[in-house]
């Protein structure tokens, strides 16, 4: 089964809104407990986000557009 993993390319949130401020913390606290880890699995960010999937998913594309965010299939 595939996974989707989202990789933090910059850090940084620089003019992000607070939808994407709380997608790129959901993501920096995973990969701060998991030192080793590429990424954060989407499913487990969005939960952490608490986030409706209709914005969350609207801000993360937001994200990727900017450079920000890359989702990878693992």
């Amino acid at each position: 089964m595939a996974r989707e993993v989202i990789v933090l390319r910059r850090d940084t949130t620089w003019k992000c809104g607070p939808v994407q401020k709380r997608i790129i913390m959901a993501v920096r606290e995973f990969l701060r407990s998991r030192p080793a880890a590429r990424g954060a699995p989407l499913e487990l960010v969005l939960e952490r986000s608490g986030l409706p999937p209709e914005a969350f998913f609207d801000a993360l594309e937001r994200l990727e557009r900017r450079g920000i965010v890359e989702v990878v299939t693992a």
